[in-house]
């Protein structure tokens, strides 16, 4: 969620554009609605989102447990200019 505008004008590189409602959309745009909850934290310049769901385990059910597995995924962007380390 990169402001390209203002990376383009003056090498600014912030993430105006990462308020919880445009990350929501983008998880919404990538089919992700298998979640039971999710978690979004916008603030300058990284964004930080986890996201839960149970997931079934297709044929590993057949070694024992029939219940789903709870998953917790947590990812954190930032902008980084070309180039630069991590």
């Amino acid at each position: 969620m990169l402001d390209v505008a203002a990376y383009r004008h003056d090498g600014t590189a912030n993430s105006t554009r990462s308020s919880p409602r445009n990350v929501e959309q983008s998880i919404a745009n990538q089919g992700l609605t298998q979640a039971t909850g999710q978690s979004i934290t916008a603030n300058e310049p990284a964004v930080t989102v986890t996201l839960e769901a149970d997931v079934d385990l297709g044929l590993l059910r057949l070694l024992g447990d029939s219940e789903p597995l709870h998953v917790t995924v947590t990812a954190t962007g930032a902008p980084r200019l070309q180039g630069a380390t991590p």
